[in-house]
């Protein structure tokens, strides 16, 4: 079984201001006040930490497995995390359409990378 094709674009500032308006970023919500404090902020932080950021957009799976960010290979995303096929924590998330469309299999989500990530 193949992966869909995702749509893969690198955006600026600009781009995912309008992107993001009426789309509040995700938080974690695990029932304890303080690890959630914690962990959001973590994930707020991860957001504008200076990475650079892309939008994907694909129709299938809610994982854009497969999909190709600056030669890093998609193979899950989970709990706010980017992994790569080779198992390597890349960077962030933000869903913002989750089974959506008439077909119900659109999908759309914004990628943060950690600087470190080239």
């Amino acid at each position: 079984m193949s992966n869909p094709p995702v749509m893969v674009l690198e955006i600026d500032d600009d781009t995912i201001d309008q992107i993001l308006q009426g789309h509040p970023p995700i938080s974690v919500n695990l029932g304890d006040q303080k690890l959630n404090s914690i962990l959001n902020a973590s994930l707020q932080q991860a957001r504008g930490n200076g990475g650079r950021r892309f939008y994907l957009k694909w129709n299938g799976s809610k994982v854009p497995r497969g999909a190709e960010i600056c030669g890093h290979i998609l193979a899950w995303t989970q709990h706010g995390r980017v992994i790569t096929d080779q198992n390597q924590d890349i960077g962030t998330y933000d869903r913002l359409i989750e089974f959506g469309g008439p077909s119900k299999e659109e999908q759309h989500m914004i990628v943060y990378l950690f600087p470190s990530i080239a």
